[in-house]
């Protein structure tokens, strides 16, 4: 859930040229990707309008009901497209592979999937190509993934209705980056081998539509965040408790400890749904309480 902004040193023109530059050994695939160029333009004007008013599940898969790699784009059948991306876009030997690259490092190490927990280690399809070829070396959806996100968490379904898409880096709309919608409640512990734990949940602000509060359940669901939220806040659960309880016991009133020890964190956090920010939430509720 962390709002990318696409790298817009390459046009799809300048990919696709680059791809089809790096083709060796296939003279045929090579002249019809450049004598296709302009017809893969008119999927990305479709991607990116249905992207834009979260609308991407309207688009269908391939039919691979009669043959199990029909034609996509002119001559171009799926197997061809999706090579492309795995032969001559995301080869490290390729021309094609420093718009890969471009890509992978818009993220600034920090996976946009589950809130920078991991660091984006490839470049993942928002929808499959196997299913949708014709988007397979499209910029747009193309998005950085660290292992456990893509493999584990999004894997290669699809949405086929509008409150099953997840939300994209790229495209969706401001409330689901700029409003909080994760939330966690402190239980304490019985001493320092047992510092209690943190219990993470969603609650969608009650403005939003049905269908979003439908589409960031099932996101914290599909990505395990309670859980592997709840392990980045136990991991530092320990040293902020030793903190508070040294102020405590030197008798510092709680309204100070907040504001000069929790306060501050959550003013430096990257966005509200982090975890460290529900996280410190929760430990200024529980002492309030």
């Amino acid at each position: 859930m962390i709002k990318i902004k696409l790298s817009e040193d390459y046009s799809y023109n300048d990919v696709l040229e680059l791809c089809a530059e790096g083709i060796t050994g296939n003279a045929q695939l090579r002249k019809q990707v450049y004598n296709e160029r302009a017809n893969f333009l008119p999927f990305k004007d479709e991607y990116e309008q249905a992207a834009t008013k979260s609308q991407l599940f309207s688009i269908p898969s391939i039919d691979t009901s009669t043959t199990q790699n029909p034609n996509v784009i002119g001559p171009l059948k799926k197997n061809d497209l999706e090579r492309l991306y795995t032969q001559y876009f995301a080869d490290k030997n390729k021309p094609a592979r420093k718009v890969y690259d471009a890509i992978k490092n818009s993220a600034k190490e920090s996976c946009p999937f589950c809130g920078g927990i991991g660091t984006p280690k490839n470049v993942d399809h928002f929808l499959p190509k196997a299913h949708f070829p014709q988007f397979s070396v499209l910029p747009f959806n193309l998005v950085p993934a660290c292992r456990d996100c893509n493999m584990e968490s999004k894997g290669h379904g699809y949405a086929i209705k509008e409150e099953e898409q997840i939300i994209h880096p790229y495209f969706e709309a401001a409330h689901f980056f700029n409003e909080q919608w994760i939330f966690a409640n402190y239980s304490a512990g019985t001493g320092d081998d047992d510092p209690g734990f943190f219990e993470y949940c969603v609650v969608p602000p009650v403005t939003w539509s049905e269908t979003d509060k439908k589409r960031v359940e099932k996101y914290f669901k599909d990505f395990d965040l309670a859980t592997r939220y709840a392990t980045q806040a136990a991991k530092h659960l320990k040293t902020v408790l030793a903190q508070i309880n040294r102020n405590l016991n030197k008798n510092v009133p709680v309204e100070e400890i907040i504001e000069d020890l929790l306060e501050p964190v959550l003013d430096e956090c990257e966005f509200v749904n982090h975890w460290q920010y529900a996280m410190y939430q929760g430990l200024i509720r529980f002492l309030t309480e």
